[in-house]
């Protein structure tokens, strides 16, 4: 016979008015067994076992206390830019490269509890959305003759009625969220200048244009959100989300490329919640 140390730990579980009722207990160590002289096989606790222990430790460590149905402002800043085909976005005779185009969101949020606790909750929102992108664009081939070389920045901003809906996982203070985001598109507006070298004379031309440019666009875009968030004590929040488009961005394309772009960008939001309802007491729920 051989004999390893066991120890045993008892924790009570989360909530001051679990204590006297039950505790949550863990074990660890070697149990006493008759050597047999073959080689005892270790117990293996699988990846998917161990995050599920961790989660439900921290759960019930640092369970938040229930907040009914809450309502509040938000407000937040962007970076927003293309993804997909951009390089060739305006065809095979133009080379296109983009830069980050800063913007900013506002509106309201409204957090449903789907949990007793407030583990899970559901949190749609209503944003006024100023976004858009930034690009340079050169040619490289075509080109007319007796011009050197031709190239343009253009500069289109967008603005963006928002309605994202997100399931939130909560723990203590963080949050994790997930979920869809419908887009209409309201307003644009473009800014492009024109720049023309010409071979036989030393000047460059160079033209301002200002125009709306929404025609080009999709008016309403499907997009997928997901984000962490820190939830303080009083009622503030703070969050950054990361955000990509389903739906092609441009509805009448110039070019062939241009159906293979999407919208991208992250953002980083702070709001307050107002509590508009208190949660029903625990004891009160069976009657």
């Amino acid at each position: 016979m051989h004999y390893a140390y066991t120890s045993h730990f008892c924790a009570p579980e989360a909530g001051p008015a679990a204590w006297p009722a039950s505790r949550v207990c863990f074990s660890g160590g070697w149990l006493a067994a008759p050597s047999t002289g073959r080689r005892q096989p270790r117990p293996v606790l699988g990846a998917a076992g161990l995050v599920a222990l961790l989660w439900l430790a921290a759960a019930g460590a640092h369970a938040q206390p229930a907040r009914g149905l809450c309502l509040g402002p938000k407000t937040g800043f962007s970076l927003a830019g293309l993804a997909g085909d951009v390089t060739w976005l305006h065809g095979p005779n133009y080379r296109t490269r983009q830069r980050v185009c800063p913007g900013f969101s506002e509106g309201v949020a409204l957090q449903i509890p789907l949990a007793a606790r407030n583990e899970t909750s559901l949190q749609p929102e209503l944003l006024v959305t100023r976004t858009g992108y930034r690009q340079r664009v050169t040619q490289t081939a075509g080109l007319p003759d007796g011009t050197a070389a031709y190239s343009y920045r253009q500069n289109r901003m967008l603005t963006y009625l928002s309605l994202p809906v997100l399931a939130q996982m909560n723990t203590a203070r963080v949050f994790m969220e997930l979920g869809p985001q419908l887009d209409y598109l309201v307003q644009a507006s473009t800014d492009e200048r024109r720049t023309t070298e010409f071979t036989n004379q030393s000047s460059v031309q160079q033209e301002h244009r200002a125009y709306s440019g929404r025609q080009q666009m999709t008016p309403l875009c499907l997009s997928g959100v997901a984000g962490l968030g820190y939830r303080a004590p009083k009622g503030w929040t703070l969050n950054a989300r990361y955000y990509r488009s389903f739906t092609k961005m441009f509805d009448a394309p110039a070019a062939e490329g241009a159906s293979r772009v999407y919208a991208t960008g992250v953002l980083l939001q702070a709001g307050y919640l107002f509590r508009l309802s208190r949660p029903p007491r625990q004891g009160m729920a069976g009657l």
